[in-house]
């Protein structure tokens, strides 16, 4: 496996002197990195309304959802396109797995209903939005010490403690926040 490919399904963790506020305390995971680019979910910002308002919004008329699908902010791209994340075992039409983690993204608004009417427990959730990086951008932030790249788990993702995900992975990876700098350096 090359460089390249690693990346893919790992998450980004913002340092805490991230530069941009729109990604403070925030956790991405990478649904693709290649020299061409990369893109990512950011997936610890909740919207304060659910599947059901979605719905409502776009004008489709349904009884109260069995699922209480929560809705996040994907990230500044596309804000109002919709990205599912789901258990890779809930078999989804137009579904692409993410490497290295048993989850995939869907985008397709047949499936939006499919899960909307599916029996619950369900792993899954709505993102609007998603973050995007030009060729070698993510290379530059990260060798600019703006993101931390840690292994992903379903866990995580699919955690309603938004809240407290930033704070938990970088206490996962052992690190101390007072012992992070914002300096970046080669040894």
């Amino acid at each position: 496996m090359n460089k390249t490919e690693s990346l893919t399904g790992s998450f980004l963790i913002a340092m805490p002197s991230m530069p941009d506020p729109r990604f403070e305390k925030s956790v991405i995971l990478l649904t693709s990195y290649s020299k061409e680019g990369a893109t990512g979910i950011l997936i610890n910002k909740p919207y304060e309304m659910n599947i059901n308002e979605v719905f409502n919004n776009m004008g489709i008329e349904k009884n109260e959802n069995k699922n209480d699908i929560p809705v996040l902010n994907g990230g500044p791209v596309e804000m109002d396109k919709g990205f599912i994340i789901h258990n890779a075992d809930l078999e989804l039409k137009g579904s692409t797995e993410i490497e290295g983690i048993n989850c995939a993204v869907n985008t397709t608004k047949e499936s939006l209903a499919v899960l909307y009417e599916k029996e619950a427990p369900l792993e899954a959730n709505l993102y609007l939005g998603y973050c995007g990086w030009t060729s070698g951008q993510l290379d530059n932030e990260i060798k600019s010490n703006d993101w931390l790249i840690c292994n992903s788990h379903k866990d995580i993702i699919f955690s309603k403690k938004y809240d407290l995900m930033w704070e938990k992975l970088i206490n996962e990876m052992g690190l101390n926040l007072s012992f992070l700098s914002n300096k970046s350096g080669l040894a």
